[in-house]
């Protein structure tokens, strides 16, 4: 994948696309690679934001694809913690699996 981007009147899009797409297309259209166009003095546009994920939120998202059974007791803790469950609970395990259902 590559960003690129053009000079639209007075607004500058960037968007991501296949190098691919890019050789084939996009160069004929007018578009660059976005670092060629920040070499030249060009600035991202204000209006474009890429927000970074907290390593809570990554913790979160790459837990939940794991099956419940092979969480360990630090992860089963850190995930309740994470959703203001109880930590602390006898069988936490059926605790987290209730949360969000039966999938192990």
């Amino acid at each position: 994948m590559i960003k690129i981007t053009r000079k639209e009147g007075t607004k500058t899009a960037v968007i991501e696309v296949t190098n691919g797409a890019y050789k084939s297309t996009y160069r004929k259209q007018g578009w660059v690679p976005f670092e060629a166009e920040k070499t030249g003095g060009l600035t991202p546009p204000a209006h474009i934001e890429t927000p970074q994920k907290s390593a809570d939120e990554l913790f979160l998202e790459n837990i939940e694809l794991k099956p419940i059974s092979t969480w360990t007791k630090n992860e089963q803790k850190r995930y309740a913690k994470l959703k203001g469950l109880d930590q602390n609970a006898e069988d936490l395990k059926e605790v987290i699996k209730e949360n969000i259902g039966e999938r192990s």
